[in-house]
């Protein structure tokens, strides 16, 4: 921060960028049985059904059916068949950005309390 009271943004990004890259690393190892889950045809992709149905299981509650359509269509990167999906990738980064699907919120939608039950 300067005297002025200004924030320099190449400092700023030079000590945030890391973070977040680390926290969306550690999302990726979370995160990938939810996109699993959400994959229902096994294309590789999330369209806007499966994402609307893996919300509505894991992430009830969190937002509403319009946010979540939202959330969707404007974070969607990929196009398939004239279709709006999202790879892995932007699913992670979805997923750190909105804080969804955690490992906990999906350890209480398995119902799992400790590692032998998510052993089982």
């Amino acid at each position: 921060m300067h005297k002025s009271g200004i924030i320099d943004y190449d400092r700023f990004m030079i000590k945030f960028l890391p973070k977040y890259r680390g926290i969306v690393a550690k999302t990726k190892t979370y995160v990938k049985n939810a996109f699993l889950a959400a994959d229902l045809d096994g294309n590789g992709l999330c369209d806007v059904e499966e994402f609307r149905l893996i919300c509505k299981h894991i992430e009830s509650g969190t937002f509403t059916e319009e946010e979540t359509l939202h959330i969707f269509m404007n974070e969607a990167d990929l196009i398939d068949e004239g279709e709006k999906c999202m790879s892995f990738d932007k699913f992670a980064l979805v997923c750190a950005d909105y804080n969804i699907f955690t490992e906990e919120k999906q350890n209480i939608y398995l119902n799992v309390k400790n590692n032998e039950d998510l052993e089982k």
